[in-house]
């Protein structure tokens, strides 16, 4: 019977995990400096930390993924 995590399939998703972290903080870093661009009429500020958190931990359990074998 065959294994059904083999090596491939922990390095793709490996990757997988370190692309989706990379793009969630990107989308936070954006989202972030959109609101403050337009913070100079209205005054509010948007910080989204939940998609940067998230994306910095995906990206490094992703990069370790990669690691490992």
């Amino acid at each position: 019977m065959q294994r059904l995590t083999d090596d491939f399939d922990l390095r793709s998703i490996a990757i997988r995990q370190l692309i989706v972290g990379i793009f969630l903080v990107v989308a936070g870093v954006l989202i972030t400096a959109a609101t403050f661009e337009t913070a100079r009429t209205s005054g509010e500020r948007v910080l989204p930390f939940g998609p940067i958190f998230v994306g910095a931990i995906a990206s490094v359990r992703g990069f370790a993924g990669m690691l490992q074998r």
